[in-house]
């Protein structure tokens, strides 16, 4: 198994945003219109708590937001 297994190219994304909430709010966008989100309110709870711990930035504007949640289907 390797990381391709878990990622689906339409879902990485180049953005514009200028905030580090625009850019979450503008990726949680595009896995709801993708179909992945039964509870975008929830996932983005999660997300911004997940945020609050520690930041998911890893360097030269670039992060992977994540969080766990229960009843999640990948």
């Amino acid at each position: 198994m390797s990381i391709h297994d878990y990622l689906d190219s339409r879902l990485i994304s180049f953005l514009g945003e200028e905030t580090r909430d625009g850019a979450i709010d503008a990726l949680i966008a595009l896995l709801d219109e993708e179909g992945y989100l039964s509870d975008r309110g929830a996932f983005r709870d999660a997300i911004f708590y997940r945020e609050g711990l520690v930041s998911t930035g890893i360097g030269m504007g670039i992060a992977i937001p994540h969080a766990k949640m229960k009843n999640i289907q990948q």
